[in-house]
């Protein structure tokens, strides 16, 4: 697989997907947030089962990518490392993502 960068709206369009595919949310939910009917969701989601992430058998299901965390935390951190924690915290925030950062020693010190 090649390099993919996605913009924040289509990482946060992934989420809503995953979300349909792993039972936590509804396709109407997920209608709802992505601004589109139930039925173009069906469609997205065909879609994505064939050609997206959820194509890639190693991460396809719960099961599939807890036998092949080595290879997901790999890929993750890689991603990670491309952009500074300032940079994250936005995209995170956005994604409604539950996170915090780790302090330097200097920045504990100067936290008020």
């Amino acid at each position: 697989m090649g390099e993919l960068t996605l913009t924040r709206k289509e990482q946060n369009r992934l989420q809503v997907l995953n979300g349909v595919l792993e039972d936590q949310i509804s396709v109407g939910q997920a209608a709802e947030v992505l601004g589109v009917s139930e039925r173009h969701v069906w469609r997205i989601l065909a879609a994505y089962r064939k050609e997206g992430a959820a194509a890639d058998p190693r991460f396809d299901s719960h099961m599939a990518r807890t036998e092949n965390n080595a290879a997901l935390l790999r890929i993750i951190t890689d991603r990670f490392m491309e952009l500074t924690r300032d940079e994250w915290a936005p995209l995170l925030d956005e994604g409604r993502c539950l996170w915090a950062p780790v302090q330097t020693l200097d920045e504990v010190i100067d936290d008020p």
